[in-house]
């Protein structure tokens, strides 16, 4: 992503404006409790801009009080006063995406910054926001047990409240991807990168950071909370290019996908009203599926009243399986996967539906 040297920030209010009131003849209800900016790096609009699209999204469907909004932000070109005016324009949680605390995994990352550099900032949001989280990816090429020990522990010293820790995905067409091809570069096999996943739960764990979902680890009170939302099948509004969301509208579950470029974008609203590209129900298939994907995903599982819902979709047999083998909890309190069982999510799911 980069920066256009001049942005008529007028026409990306109105824009937005626009696409947030044709939402709400779908979802015409309120109040907005979580706003995330997010997706690529939204710190390149200005706080006065950010300002006012908050200011829209309440006077449209109005915002509570204690409403958790997010910001994703990336270190590069970010200074002390660039956070204390993202703070006063309104945003109260702060994320910012590191991707590594060791110099050469940055470089192999593509990433503009440096060690120093992200933790001087990481504390000074510390400071400004209420709430911070710090994203690292780990599981890189030959990166072993001792090398990520270093560097989660140097993450861990600085006192985070919230550690979103990704294991790298090598996808088929990306400049990873290709390298791979090539023989450029070699993943990490799945047996070490096992042991690393295992390591991050062991240490998050003991320093008061468990992991409440997959690749995230909060103190207690400190998960973000419209994540979340959106794990335990919330709707959300997608505004802006790229955008996905789920909203329930006149009973069914719709999907939504915005146009991702931007320009493109800014078109389609004016002249539609809104830059979205997909507006489509889930079927009750796909819908289920969803749930029990999500759901799974969070240490607190799905509730019983979920499990109950979903019982005649699933292959029960499969389901007492894997829950005698340590993969899955189900008891009073719902369905849940264990850390061993969040290694194979994706296949468990899989083999939970029934085919029939």
């Amino acid at each position: 992503m980069h920066k256009a040297r001049a942005v008529d920030e007028g026409s990306w209010r109105e824009a937005f404006g626009n696409e947030m009131r044709f939402a709400k003849t779908l979802r015409p209800h309120g109040p907005v409790e979580t706003i995330y900016l997010g997706g690529g790096t939204p710190s390149l609009m200005s706080p006065k801009l950010i300002n006012q699209i908050l200011t829209d999204i309440d006077q449209t469907f109005g915002i509570l009080p204690q409403a958790e909004i997010s910001m994703e932000a990336n270190p590069e070109n970010l200074t002390v006063d660039a956070l204390k005016n993202f703070y006063n324009a309104g945003i109260n949680r702060f994320s910012l995406g590191v991707q590594s605390l060791d110099d050469a995994a940055l470089a192999f990352l593509g990433r503009r910054h440096d060690s120093a550099t992200a933790i001087k900032i990481f504390e000074a949001a510390q400071i400004i926001f209420p709430k911070t989280s710090l994203d690292l990816i780990y599981a890189r090429p030959a990166q072993t047990l001792a090398m990520w020990t270093e560097e989660l522990q140097l993450a861990l010293s600085l006192s985070p409240q919230h550690l979103s820790l990704y294991e790298l995905t090598i996808e088929p067409d990306t400049a990873f991807g290709h390298k791979a091809r090539r023989g450029d570069l070699v993943p990490l096999d799945e047996a070490p990168a096992t042991a690393l996943y295992e390591l991050t739960q062991d240490m998050c764990h003991a320093h008061g950071l468990p992991a409440y979902e997959v690749s995230n680890h909060a103190a207690k009170g400190h998960a973000c909370g419209h994540n979340v939302a959106s794990w335990q099948g919330g709707d959300y509004i997608g505004l802006g290019p790229g955008a996905h969301g789920r909203l329930t509208s006149q009973g069914r579950r719709l999907v939504t996908q915005a146009i991702a470029s931007p320009s493109a974008w800014l078109a389609a609203v004016a002249d539609m009203g809104h830059g979205w590209s997909h507006i489509e129900p889930l079927d009750d298939d796909e819908e289920q599926e969803e749930k029990l994907l999500l759901g799974l995903r969070l240490a607190s599982g799905l509730g019983a009243d979920d499990v109950a819902m979903l019982a005649p979709q699933l292959n029960l047999s499969m389901l007492r399986q894997f829950c005698d083998d340590g993969y899955l909890i189900n008891d009073a309190a719902g369905l849940r996967a264990t850390a061993k069982g969040w290694l194979v999510l994706d296949y468990l799911i899989g083999q939970l539906r029934r085919s029939d």
